[in-house]
């Protein structure tokens, strides 16, 4: 039985839909948009940008397999390589799989996206949240109940277009037949329908419409300024290797390199810099520990002295 005439609303195309209505040609575009809270770009390793990633990763696995190589060629006889390692990467493994396999992600509930997320994209049904409306994904966020947010396209445009400090998406990867009107089947609206939509499209009014309905705001503009401005670096993006700098100059002045098996190397102390001074005798360039020469011997004449007596005696 037929109880509606036509549904007016942001109904996604879809191909199973399709087999029960009608759609018209859609009026806007449609798809799934994955939605991350934005982390600050103002870094102390900002020194480190001018690398590629695939640079870094190269600079990674050449030390692995250097640490692995050491590893291989000292284990069997150094005792400081025999530890528990498999308990360490089994406890970084498990934080890994754990962090990437267990985070919740959030969706609004009733319409097709969590069958979808979980049919398509294989999410598990414990991981993935239900958020009531569009206004709740902001708290669920705060309250870390949520790692990501997945949206459809127009949703996605207004959430970021109010909250586009904080928050950044990424572009719709799974596109879906767009937003239209549905009608019954045979109707005979459909066509009509579809046609003004169409007319709409080729003279620009649906273009306006959409940048007047998901402009961003005011904030937002005057964020991507600031964004240009950020592209400077400062000396704050470098203070992480000037703490590494004076870490290492402390170390190096205060001599606590210790050598395997001896103690710590300190300075000598003023003493001996004192006696090595009133002990050391001069010698030519030419008498240097590279060109020793033997010494002429020290020849020391006799002399007499009178004592007292005899020299009252003389006089």
């Amino acid at each position: 039985m037929k109880t509606f005439d036509a549904i007016v609303g942001d109904i996604t195309i879809l191909a199973n839909r399709s087999d029960k209505v009608e759609f018209t040609q859609p009026y806007a575009e449609s798809g799934l948009s994955m939605i991350v809270p934005e982390t600050s770009k103002e870094s102390a390793w900002m020194f480190m940008k001018p690398f590629t990633k695939g640079m870094w990763l190269a600079t990674g696995a050449i030390l692995i397999y250097t640490m692995f190589i050491v590893w291989f060629l000292e284990h069997h006889t150094n005792p400081e390589f025999k530890g528990p390692w498999k308990n360490q990467m089994g406890t970084a493994l498990w934080f890994t799989f754990s962090s990437l396999y267990f985070a919740h992600i959030g969706c609004d509930g009733d319409s097709f996206v969590r069958n979808y997320l979980q049919t398509v994209l294989g999410f598990k049904p414990e991981n993935i949240k239900n958020v009531d409306n569009e206004y709740n994904y902001e708290g669920e966020f705060e309250r870390a109940s949520i790692a990501a947010a997945f949206l459809e396209l127009p949703y996605e445009k207004v959430f970021i277009g109010q909250h586009c400090k904080r928050y950044s998406a990424t572009t719709p990867t799974y596109r879906f037949g767009g937003l239209g009107f549905v009608f019954p089947k045979g109707s005979p609206l459909t066509a009509d329908v579809s046609k003004a939509i169409l007319k709409l499209s080729e003279n620009g009014e649906l273009k306006k419409l959409e940048e007047k309905w998901f402009a961003p705001s005011q904030n937002c503009l005057s964020n991507a300024t600031d964004n240009d401005r950020a592209e400077s670096l400062s000396l704050q993006n470098f203070w992480g290797i000037y703490i590494i700098t004076v870490t290492l100059a402390r170390y190096i002045y205060h001599g606590e390199t210790v050598i395997p098996g001896g103690s710590p190397i300190s300075a000598p102390s003023p003493d001996v810099y004192e006696r090595n001074s009133s002990g050391r005798e001069s010698t030519s360039p030419e008498e240097t520990p590279e060109n020793p020469q033997s010494s002429a011997p020290i020849e020391m004449e006799a002399v007499n002295i009178p004592d007292f007596d005899t020299r009252e005696n003389r006089n």
